[in-house]
């Protein structure tokens, strides 16, 4: 069982290896083994062990293609850090995604933020209106979103998801309306591996929706084609009422990925 992390501020930072900080007065305490430092707003909580997959999405807009393409080139003028935010705008559209019935802030959990075009996109369009968590194992861009990121209803943790310092950190601000997940593992080549890489990534997302996503809640997860898909999609479809897979348009040709997106919670057991 994860036990609790004391958390103060916005900004959490969890690694299986020791952060960068830049520069800034730092505390440092122990908590359950783990070293927790903090400084102003940000908290970082590092462990012996370091983690085993890559979280994120493609990284920055140019970074894994020589030749930007139309979705790279409108991502960079917009001020996204890669196209990856036009994938959760389409989806977010066609399926209503974070629709709702009450004027309360949304509660949103990012899974594999990095860069963090998917929670500058949420932050812009949800303004005041969203408490937005995040986490993946890179920092966020520093060269887009820094006054949003800054904001007292975002949390940001730096770390890995699958494991449990991290899984602490986030379980301290469930329950969640929405979980969202682009997260993707550091890609061999080996389509088998690879897909066998993401579909843990996923799995592990499908654990937190089932434990931390309210009733009535939607979760999208990215998932690469193949494998144990089916046997992915036969354990989340008993936890929604409406269950999709979709390619969003902004995806790459060549691309094997693909998108759960679950509507509707069912109430547990």
């Amino acid at each position: 069982m994860c036990r609790p992390l004391a958390m103060t501020g916005t900004s959490l930072v969890v690694s299986g290896t020791s952060p960068t900080m830049t520069a800034g007065i730092v505390i440092a305490r122990r908590v359950a083994g783990s070293s927790l430092r903090t400084r102003g707003n940000t908290v970082a909580v590092t462990t012996g062990n370091p983690p085993t997959i890559k979280e994120g999405k493609e990284g920055s807009a140019l970074s894994n293609y020589a030749k930007p393409d139309y979705w790279t080139v409108k991502a960079l003028k917009e001020g996204y850090p890669a196209r990856s935010v036009y994938k959760l705008r389409e989806i977010a559209e066609k399926y209503a995604l974070f629709s709702r019935g009450t004027s309360a802030p949304l509660r949103v959990l990012d899974l594999g933020a990095a860069p963090g075009s998917w929670s500058l996109y949420l932050l812009r369009a949800f303004k005041g209106r969203i408490d937005l968590a995040a986490c993946d194992l890179s920092p966020l861009s520093a060269a887009y979103g820094k006054d949003l990121f800054a904001g007292g209803n975002f949390t940001f943790i730096q770390g890995d998801f699958t494991g449990d310092p991290a899984r602490a950190a986030i379980l301290a601000k469930a329950p969640f309306d929405v979980m969202v997940s682009d997260a993707a593992p550091a890609t061999t080549g080996n389509r088998l591996v690879d897909t066998a890489r993401s579909e843990e990534l996923a799995s592990t997302a499908l654990r937190y929706a089932e434990t931390a996503l309210r009733e009535g809640g939607s979760l999208v997860v990215k998932l690469f084609q193949g494998g144990a898909t089916a046997e992915f999609l036969k354990e989340a479809k008993p936890l929604f009422a409406k269950c999709h897979t979709f390619k969003p348009k902004a995806c790459r040709p060549e691309s094997f990925e693909t998108y759960f997106i679950g509507l509707k919670r069912q109430p547990a057991g």
